[in-house]
C-alpha cells in the first residue's frame, strides 16, 4: 500500500511540474480538499443533480492538470 501511495504522489508531482505549477502533491491535495461536492434533489425525489463548488484559481489549475471538469464561472 505504501508503494502505491508513493507512486501516486510522485505521479501527481510530475504532472504538476510538467504543467509548470510549483506546488508539491501534498499542497495540491490540500487545496483540492477544500472543494465541495453538492447533490441537490427536488422534493419529489425524482430529479437529482450534482456539481462541485466553484474552485479558486489555484484549484482550477490543479484540476486542469488532472483533467477534472468544473464550473467555469469566475469568482
Amino acid at each position: 500500500m505504501c508503494y502505491l501511495s508513493y507512486l501516486l504522489m510522485k505521479t501527481l508531482e510530475h504532472m504538476l511540474k510538467k504543467a509548470g505549477l510549483t506546488m508539491n502533491a501534498v499542497n495540491a491535495l490540500r487545496q483540492l480538499s477544500k472543494v465541495k461536492y453538492v447533490v441537490v434533489t427536488n422534493p419529489k425525489g425524482d430529479i437529482t443533480t450534482s456539481k462541485i463548488s466553484i474552485p479558486s484559481t489555484e484549484q482550477r489549475q490543479i484540476m486542469d492538470v488532472l483533467e477534472v471538469e468544473y464550473i467555469k464561472s469566475e469568482i
